[in-house]
């Protein structure tokens, strides 16, 4: 599995942990993410779009951060 992988992984598991509505809100939007990215990674090299890639993981990160704050 590759660091992009992981940290979709890690991001959802910590999200799944809380209850709140505003973590399932994140939790949706990460999955959504993961499914563009992976839709975007399997194309051919000469049609992969690096911007949004770059785009999709910025927000991951985001959110990742985000996620640290809930309290439980």
């Amino acid at each position: 599995m590759s660091l992009t992988g992981t940290l979709f992984q890690i991001t959802k598991h910590v999200l799944g942990i809380y209850e709140q509505k505003q973590a399932r809100k994140y939790l949706d939007r990460v999955i959504f993410l993961e499914k563009e990215y992976i839709r975007e990674v399997s194309k051919d090299d000469s049609q992969i779009d690096t911007n949004y890639i770059d785009h999709i993981l910025i927000e991951l990160q985001l959110i990742s951060e985000t996620a640290t704050t809930f309290k439980k």
